[in-house]
């Protein structure tokens, strides 16, 4: 697609993802945070993804408005055929599960995240003046694992606390590269690109708004 584009200046949008500065950590926190000026050596399980983003945005050079968005974690609704991502249901369907929220580790590792509507506005706005070779991370906040699941045992009702897990139980539930690679994970980052150059302005609720009184709300009712 890439070559047959060259010479057009017609725009090229890639999806990559906030995993490729992310660091395995066993759900500790990591202080590393990184913004679209930031080098970026990644883990091993990521270099490939890095070395995709490098190759589309080399077409640059060849006549094609290549652009890379880097979403960190996604919550809300979809309007599309897949309504959910990953993480936030997956600790909403163990919670209900368990009867209490569980987190790999301590869960104080912490992921930055974007609303589903505000990253459609993004695209929209890269699509109509983003320059050749932009790269943009997507963010507007970030909550540790432990947070997002104390949020979800407010809204069961549980007074306990939430519940560490082993590798083993977390691999049981999601699989061990999930569980290293995003669950267990730290992933912090900063658009500070797309706001400056795209005028993008996120504005929805919070993930953790989300939980309490929102999109996922619902579904974390008691019976």
């Amino acid at each position: 697609m890439l070559q047959m584009l060259e010479g057009t200046n017609k725009a090229y949008i890639h999806t990559s993802g906030s995993s490729i500065v992310g660091t395995q950590s066993a759900g500790e926190r990591v202080d590393a945070i990184f913004d679209e000026d930031t080098p970026i050596t990644p883990s091993p399980g990521r270099a490939a993804r890095v070395a995709l983003n490098e190759y589309i945005l080399s077409f640059k050079a060849k006549g094609t408005r290549s652009i890379i968005i880097c979403p960190s974690l996604i919550y809300g609704v979809s309007h599309g055929p897949t309504k959910h991502s990953m993480q936030v249901p997956w600790l909403i369907a163990l919670a209900k599960k368990a009867g209490v929220a569980k987190h790999y580790g301590p869960g104080e590792n912490i992921w930055s995240n974007v609303h589903i509507d505000d990253l459609v506005d993004l695209y929209l706005l890269a699509l109509a003046s983003a320059p050749p070779g932009a790269f943009y991370f997507a963010e507007n906040g970030e909550n540790s694992m432990k947070q997002v699941c104390e949020a979800i045992n407010r809204k069961l009702g549980v007074k306990a606390g939430t519940v560490p897990m082993s590798l083993d139980e977390a691999s049981r539930e999601w699989g061990e590269g999930p569980a290293q690679n995003t669950m267990g994970s730290n992933s912090r980052v900063r658009a500070v690109r797309a706001r400056k150059e795209l005028g993008w302005r996120p504005s929805r609720p919070s993930l953790i708004d989300e939980i309490e009184t929102g999109c996922y709300a619902t579904c974390l009712v008691v019976q």
